[in-house]
């Protein structure tokens, strides 16, 4: 497991190209119908707990 887990490269940031794709990704989805409503991603990308710690 450790040797496992010693390949694992994980970061907590979210940065301003992460939050572009999800509004892209979202964008495409109601513009194809796969979504009834348009997302407003700032109703639910929330960065300040990264901000707060730090990242």
């Amino acid at each position: 497991m450790v040797k496992i887990l010693s390949n694992f490269n994980f970061s907590v940031s979210l940065t301003e190209d992460d939050i572009n794709e999800i509004t892209t990704v979202a964008d495409y989805a109601f513009d194809a119908g796969i979504i009834s409503a348009p997302v407003d991603g700032s109703e639910f990308i929330n960065t300040k707990y990264l901000e707060e710690a730090g990242f």
